[in-house]
């Protein structure tokens, strides 16, 4: 279990620390034995395996939460267990949901032969950092300085890559330099929610390995797994994979009624109009910031991916049905961009929870006045 500093007596308590590659009341990815779907993409990662032509990078690129780390983890256990045994990689060992020694290593970070690069948790200002930090890609020189463990592979997954878009690209540009010139038998996952952020010499040098949303029937099987919606009756865990949109993240977010009645409250708000206040103070919003388990950090997460689903579910129901109101999805991407910066503002100032939600209800308000002035001027 992780240590936090309590800053007023100087000492060290012990604490739950979120981890910023996590999803909130979820697994985390490592600690899942098995791996559900994206057979393709595993099919083509073994046959290049195979061939002896495994790339210095594999970049694994898809929305948030559909199974791009987990599938990362599976292939790393995979690789080991394959070389442990002196054989070629199979499916069989990708999917292999047996807890071994492999398996609980890795799931309790101790394995020699991994490194994960990804935002840590700032003790000091008890948040996440706003990215990679250069000190954690330098340290990655004295990882791959130690003899690996028993002679196999080493590996190094960056979760999520984008998070080193930052700091004049001093950040990525220190990894491009380990990339160019890897360490023998040595493989890097990238996985990416934004690839577009990422510099183009960092792609260039990786294997794109893209992972579509699990289909409902996989992405029910894979939510069976969690223990999070271990007791779940079987009608609302239909309505929340309806909701989820192939992403095991989105599922453990709209567990909590409170998030779905968001999603559902904004997409009503967005198609049909109406009092943004009175709808929002409906669902809790207030509530839920203030009251949720989660720290500030992924509330402001978590709300941005409800809010996006919303904006997204609506802008597709326009393009479909009404194709002819092309200001509405001009206005719908306007609305998210303006959300984008209220929650990074938010972020930034420290709004509180009623902050937020006055914003919000502001913006919303904003959107369906605009809207209903460009239908009316049609």
């Amino acid at each position: 279990m992780p240590l936090k500093k309590n800053s007023k007596v100087k000492a060290y308590e012990q604490t739950v620390i979120p981890e910023s590659d996590g999803f909130p009341g979820g697994a985390h990815p490592r600690e899942n034995a098995g791996l559900i779907g994206h057979e393709q993409a595993v099919e083509r990662f073994i046959e290049s395996y195979a061939r002896g032509a495994a790339a210095k990078g594999y970049l694994i690129t898809g929305a948030r939460g559909i199974g791009k780390a987990t599938l990362t983890y599976a292939l790393i256990r995979g690789i080991m267990r394959a070389e442990r045994e002196k054989r070629l990689l199979t499916k069989e060992d990708v999917y292999s949901s047996e807890q071994d020694d492999i398996y609980r290593k890795i799931a309790v970070l101790s394995h020699p032969n991994l490194k994960i690069l990804r935002r840590e948790y700032n003790f000091d200002r008890d948040k996440f950092y706003s990215g990679v930090t250069i000190d954690n890609v330098r340290g990655l020189k004295k990882f791959f300085s130690l003899k690996a463990h028993g002679e196999g592979a080493r590996f190094c997954v960056i979760d999520a890559a984008e998070d080193m878009s930052h700091g004049a690209n001093a950040v990525p540009n220190a990894l491009l330099k380990t990339l160019e010139e890897p360490p023998p038998n040595t493989y890097f996952f990238l996985i990416s929610h934004r690839e577009g952020a990422l510099l183009p010499t960092i792609r260039s040098r990786c294997v794109r390995i893209p992972l579509a949303p699990l289909p409902e029937n996989e992405l029910k099987q894979a939510l069976k797994t969690q223990p999070l919606f271990a007791h779940i009756p079987e009608d609302r865990l239909a309505k929340i994979t309806a909701a989820a949109k192939g992403s095991v993240r989105n599922a453990a977010i709209y567990a909590d009624d409170a998030w779905l009645g968001l999603a559902s409250a904004v997409k009503s708000l967005l198609h049909k109009g109406g009092e943004a206040g009175a709808m929002l103070e409906r669902v809790n919003l207030k509530r839920n910031l203030t009251e949720s388990g989660a720290d500030m950090t992924e509330k402001f997460d978590i709300l941005r991916t409800v809010l996006l689903n919303a904006t997204a579910d609506t802008a597709r129901f326009y393009a479909l049905h009404h194709p002819e109101r092309g200001q509405a999805l001009f206005l719908l991407g306007s609305f998210f961009k303006t959300v984008g910066n209220l929650l990074k503002d938010a972020e930034d100032y420290n709004f509180s929870a009623y902050d937020i939600a006055d914003c919000l209800t502001s913006v919303i308000n904003a959107y369906i006045s605009e809207r209903i002035k460009g239908y009316a001027r049609r």
